[in-house]
């Protein structure tokens, strides 16, 4: 499976670099979660990113009082304006980050992974494309317009075609709506024809409107089809693009709800 890799590095801002001559006390932001940073009950900072920077620090001999980020952007805002000297923890280095801070050398590469489910969509979950809201206002929908244009069409040919569309109403009704039925279905058993002229003009009306929708119908239905019965193996995912067309769920504020536009899979749910 191939990975997005992802490179952390140190953030500092061009204009307020450490200057070896200066004895300023360095304002530097530190952030990140374990293992990168674990604060202890008494606050100090342990774990890979502040032994990162302490050793830095005593090679060079500089004095550095440690702030704590809890928001990336907020954080990468203070360096580029010169609220803080640096910035160290697992920040990841992209261009448009760069375009605003200096990063040092990477001293971490990840990647990012994709968590797939291990068994079958179970019974529901293949049919429940059909019991969305969506799915079921469509449907609505055309049973309404099946109702206007059957009386309609009893409504125009009665009078001249009571062998087709009889005059009482719930028959000629009926009629009228079955033949807007096998219209909309294409099917055109023929038994039901209109003979006047307005007949014909709602029935050319209807078949316009059916091609519509009936196409938009069988697409939104097959697309939710599909995405509510893929199942992608382990194995069947060697890029990126194999994920288009996916319900994906990521972690609100990582590395992956940045990626995730370049891919631009259907995402379902942002986990906060």
């Amino acid at each position: 499976m191939a990975e997005a890799q992802i490179q952390v590095g140190l953030a500092q801002s061009p204009d307020n670099l450490p200057d070896d001559e200066a004895a300023e006390i360095l304002q530097v932001g530190i952030g990140g979660t374990p293992p990168f940073l674990v604060e202890s009950v008494n606050g100090d900072f342990q774990g890979i990113v502040p032994d990162i920077w302490e050793t830095i620090a005593f090679v060079n001999g500089w004095e550095y009082e440690l702030i704590l980020q809890t928001e990336t952007q907020a954080a990468l805002d203070a360096v580029a304006t010169g609220e803080l000297d640096l910035l160290v923890g697992p920040f990841s280095i992209t261009a448009e980050r760069l375009e605003a801070v200096d990063f040092t050398q990477p001293f971490f590469i990840s990647g990012l992974g994709v968590l797939l489910p291990e068994e079958s969509p179970p019974i529901w979950e293949r049919v429940r494309p059909f019991f969305t809201r969506t799915a079921l206002s469509s449907v609505g929908v055309l049973l309404v317009c099946l109702f206007l244009v059957g009386n309609g069409m009893w409504l125009v040919e009665r009078r001249h075609n009571p062998e087709e569309f009889p005059n009482h109403y719930l028959r000629g009704v009926g009629n009228g709506m079955w033949f807007a039925l096998v219209t909309l279905t294409t099917v055109g058993y023929g038994d039901r024809s209109p003979k006047t002229p307005w007949g014909r003009f709602i029935a050319g009306v209807w078949m316009l409107i059916s091609l519509i929708a009936v196409s938009s119908l069988i697409g939104g239905l097959a697309s939710a089809f599909t995405l509510a019965l893929a199942k992608l193996p382990e194995d069947a995912i060697r890029d990126p693009g194999d994920l288009r067309g996916t319900r994906m769920a990521v972690v609100q504020g990582t590395q992956g709800k940045l990626w995730l536009p370049n891919i631009a899979p259907k995402l379902c749910n942002a986990l906060a």
